[in-house]
């Protein structure tokens, strides 16, 4: 419909590893560790958060977890050939923001505020990964940590 595969996989990854936007924007293809690049039987994929919005008062070294089976093969398919030193997503935020508006627009969802309620964006990721790994899960403690909350 769209076209957009490494889009598709930044908005997965942000999502499913419960992540800012901008984390995920400043990260290289070296802090994204598939289960090729790690112990054998690994299953999940991690991004290492380089500069964490919370490092003054939590870890200082944080990473996310991507368990979705699907999506960690996506991530692999799009990721693999990248070198160690090339960013995930290599052009400007303003890009991926109008290409996800592209995206909503044709699937016929607001991208303006209308009538007070917030249409969706890039910050949309992180809650709505939320949410449903609390509906999938109900396990309120492992979201905050995932969350890093």
């Amino acid at each position: 419909m769209w076209g957009g595969a490494l889009e598709a996989a930044i908005f997965g990854l942000t999502w499913a590893g419960i992540l800012r936007i901008g984390e995920v924007l400043m990260a290289d293809r070296g802090d994204l560790v598939l289960p090729g690049n790690s112990a054998p039987g690994a299953r999940f994929a991690l991004l290492r958060i380089k500069c964490p919005k919370t490092r003054g008062r939590a870890a200082r070294h944080q990473a996310a977890r991507i368990d979705p089976p699907d999506l960690v093969e996506y991530l692999a398919a799009a990721f693999d050939q990248f070198t160690e030193d090339q960013k995930l997503w290599p052009v400007l935020a303003v890009t991926l923001r109008k290409r996800l508006n592209a995206l909503l627009t044709s699937i016929g969802l607001a991208t303006e505020r209308k009538s007070g309620g917030k249409p969706l964006d890039l910050g949309s990721f992180r809650p709505g990964g939320a949410t449903y790994f609390l509906l999938l899960t109900e396990d309120s403690e492992d979201l905050r940590r995932r969350g890093r909350w």
